[in-house]
């Protein structure tokens, strides 16, 4: 069938769901829950009248509907991918439309002096990629209502209705999803779905029968994930966003947390195990920062994804230049963590979320500084090489080592998978 686009779409009859000819016919009004970033041709630029591109879409509802496949090898998934989702010459039985029900409403943060961005509204560990551009301010779509209309066969209909309830729980539109941006919401899509346990249940049946160990999975399955759920305070959608995504990003790195207090605009020096690491590795330090580190040459945050930058910005003697932690002969590692708000019922409560995605890690990780290589990490030093290490300054790692126990803990989420 022929993926159709929004001005094509407006102009036919698009008939309900009558059951018969072998076709399901659907409709669906979905807005954004929290901001939208980028999403067009060009990083981080979105299509001020048209943000929300239906290639995206597709793509996300491929992502899902891969994550609840029960097939060992990639040949069998990407042929049975192709007939539903199409592949090189070969159609898909899925078409998708879009019709936007209002004018996108967009919102520009820019730089202060210093060239930082001003953003109250937002998380700034979300909006961290940003900061690097040379561009002085940036345009966010703050809210868009349109519609989803889908025409697809009945035979694959119900593996594509859970992909895009999945979707609409899980994932979103534009860049930095796996962080909450640009999530959605369909009462319609997510009825029934109204607790943490009815959410759990459902993800549940999206991988029903199938039986994996968490980490080992070769891509990101739903099989062997972890969920944890807590009601969000008080406020609207993006606050309650901003705030969670504010405590991961303390959790990363905030003073207090993540990270020394300091002095002044100075910041502390980092609890996590890798400066320290990387200091023994290269023989390095400045005065007074010799390591210390009691986890030893350790890298727990490359769990959460990588690239893993670290830059030492003390005066002298420290490690000099750009420091990456990523696997051998790649340059990144998609996070297989998932953080958002979600909302499944209208004016119902917001949820936040943690869905660990069941995802191996890479085996072969390097460091590699301004470039070059600088060795591989052993396998004591690899992030979930948790036995002897310990992490004192950091109380979510007091009683599990584990970054994703520990993480689900600083966020005080109840572990519902």
């Amino acid at each position: 069938m022929r993926q159709f686009d929004a001005v094509k779409l407006g102009q036919v009859s698009f008939k309900p769901d009558t059951g018969d000819g072998g076709l399901v016919r659907k409709s669906y009004k979905l807005e954004l829950l929290t901001p939208l970033l980028g999403g067009d041709t060009e990083s981080w630029v979105p299509n001020l009248d048209r943000p929300i591109r239906v290639p995206a879409i597709k793509g996300q509802l491929r992502f899902w509907w891969r994550s609840m496949q029960d097939l060992a090898d990639h040949e069998p998934l990407l042929k049975r991918e192709g007939a539903v989702w199409g592949a090189n010459g070969k159609a898909s039985p899925v078409s998708l439309g879009i019709v936007y029900d209002s004018k996108p409403e967009i919102r520009t943060i820019g730089k202060s002096d210093r060239g930082i961005l001003e953003c109250p509204e937002y998380p700034k560990y979300v909006l961290f990629p940003l900061q690097g551009q040379e561009e002085n301010s940036f345009d966010i779509v703050h809210a868009c209502a349109f519609t989803l209309k889908v025409i697809c066969k009945s035979d694959v209909w119900p593996e594509v209705e859970k992909a895009l309830k999945l979707w609409v729980l899980f994932g979103g539109v534009g860049g930095r999803t796996r962080r909450g941006a640009g999530s959605l919401v369909c009462p319609e899509l997510t009825a029934g779905l109204e607790t943490p346990e009815q959410i759990a249940e459902f993800v549940k049946s999206c991988c029903e029968g199938q039986v994996l160990d968490f980490g080992t999975a070769r891509w990101p399955r739903l099989a062997g994930a972890r969920l944890a759920i807590a009601q969000a305070g008080g406020g609207d959608s993006c606050s309650a966003w901003k705030h969670f995504l504010d405590e991961y990003g303390s959790f990363r790195q905030g003073p207090g947390v993540g990270r020394g207090r300091g002095q002044g605009p100075r910041p502390g020096r980092s609890y996590w195990p890798e400066p320290d690491a990387l200091r023994r590795i290269t023989n390095q330090s400045a005065t007074n920062h010799d390591p210390e580190h009691p986890a030893g040459n350790w890298f727990p945050r490359a769990a959460y994804g990588m690239p893993v930058q670290t830059e030492f910005r003390n005066a002298g003697g420290d490690p000099r230049g750009k420091y990456m932690l990523q696997p051998e002969g790649k340059e990144r590692w998609p996070s297989p963590v998932v953080l958002k708000v979600a909302r499944t019922m209208k004016d119902g409560p917001l949820f936040k979320c943690a869905l660990v995605l069941n995802a191996a890690i890479p085996s072969h990780l390097e460091v590699m500084v301004d470039r070059n290589r600088l060795r591989k990490l052993t396998d004591n030093e690899m992030p979930m090489a948790t036995e002897g290490k310990s992490m004192p300054q950091m109380p979510a790692f007091a009683s599990d080592r584990n970054p994703y126990s520990a993480l689900i803990r600083h966020l005080h989420l109840e572990e519902m998978l």
